[in-house]
């Protein structure tokens, strides 16, 4: 009867550690998976310098182009600009849309997709880092 209870006792210990031992390892993994954003040193210089700057923001989002190989050379050429222009209009549009309310110049580009934002002030540059795809 003695052994039933400590079998019993020990089988417990041993899945409540295991269950314990899981979970940080899992929230570990979704912090991991959040990349950082870099910002450029003159930037930053810039932007303390001056009070504002002027940089590129950059977005992880690519387009699939690989279709375009099989295309023909006038087909191909139409097919990446459309397939780049819709990514680009997907992947900026809430940057976008923050810049306009905060009243700063910038232009988009859908060849490489990033946004040139002009003079902008340390407060826009940072509130941009937190967007997905940046």
């Amino acid at each position: 009867m003695r052994k039933f209870s400590i079998t019993k006792i020990l089988s417990v210990l041993l899945l409540l550690g295991l269950l314990f031992s899981y979970a940080p390892q899992t929230a570990r993994a979704e912090i991991a998976a959040q990349p950082a954003v870099t910002i450029e040193e003159a930037v930053l210089q810039d932007m303390q310098a001056n009070g504002s700057a002027s940089y590129f923001i950059e977005f992880a989002y690519t387009a699939d182009l690989s279709p375009a190989y099989a295309m023909n050379w006038s087909d191909r050429g139409w097919f990446v600009y459309e397939t780049l222009k819709a990514q680009m209009e997907t992947s900026q549009a809430a940057v976008q849309a923050y810049l306009s309310n905060a009243g700063v110049e910038f232009r988009p580009f859908w060849i490489n997709n990033s946004i040139f934002v002009k003079n902008s002030n340390a407060t826009v540059l940072f509130a941009v880092q937190d967007f997905e795809g940046v």
